[in-house]
């Protein structure tokens, strides 16, 4: 009775033991469902990416090799345009011909010509700045700019006129004129005319127009006189001496 009661009892342990393993298998077809579809995904995801790398490995490749393609032909080409450059310049050195020159040298050819009618332009255009001083007047003359009290100036037929009074300084409401380039022109009042000396000595014994320089880009200054008389001029507006000769 004792062993049928055991070997009942193990039978009991068994069965339920059976059931509990059949009840924990049922989800494992679940798991392995979804880690298959999770393997799967995967799968997609790194098909997808090796699809694009594919796709753009084509495209920078033949990109590379439209570019070589681009330098090689234009190496001959640069070759070929300056051997016939040069070929042209040999068989036409007494007449050359512009059809058969280089681009670059149409490009410089332009650039003078523009150049050639700017400054043909300009120099048309260019003012002329009148100096006209009493008559026999010598020593410092100044031009003093930005004076609220001072005379306008105006140009007519591309001349500024400038008559300085008997004291020699001259109050201007605008700049001074000589800021921008121009030819300088002096006389007397009676029409006598001054030579103008705007850069070295010139004749060193003449009475002429000399520049003397600019302070603060405020004033002008300007003497009417020999060479020492403008280096006289000179330490004045600077405060030193000139060394001697």
């Amino acid at each position: 009775m004792l062993d049928a009661r055991i070997f009942s009892l193990e039978r009991r342990k068994r069965g339920k033991l059976v059931s509990a393993c059949s009840s924990n298998t049922v989800t494992y077809p679940a798991l392995v469902e979804s880690s298959s579809k999770k393997a799967a995904r995967r799968g997609k995801q790194r098909k997808s990416k090796a699809e694009s790398v594919s796709s753009r490995g084509p495209n920078l490749f033949l990109g590379f090799v439209a570019f070589a393609i681009a330098i090689i032909v234009a190496i001959p080409l640069l070759n070929a345009r300056k051997k016939a450059s040069d070929t042209s310049v040999a068989t036409s050195a007494a007449a050359p011909s512009i059809e058969i020159e280089s681009l670059p040298t149409r490009v410089c050819l332009y650039l003078y010509l523009s150049c050639l009618c700017l400054f043909s332009s300009g120099c048309s255009d260019s003012r002329t700045v009148e100096y006209v001083f009493p008559d026999g007047f010598t020593g410092i003359v100044k031009i003093r700019a930005m004076q609220p009290n001072g005379v306008s100036i105006n140009a007519t037929n591309n001349v500024i006129t400038l008559v300085f009074p008997e004291s020699g300084v001259l109050d201007i409401r605008s700049r001074v004129p000589s800021e921008e380039w121009h030819i300088p022109t002096a006389r007397y009042q009676s029409g006598k005319p001054l030579t103008v000396v705007t850069d070295g000595a010139g004749n060193r014994s003449e009475i002429a127009l000399r520049s003397v320089g600019s302070v603060n880009n405020k004033e002008e200054w300007f003497v009417i006189g020999t060479f020492d008389d403008l280096k006289a001029a000179k330490e004045k507006k600077d405060g030193f001496k000139w060394p001697s000769n």
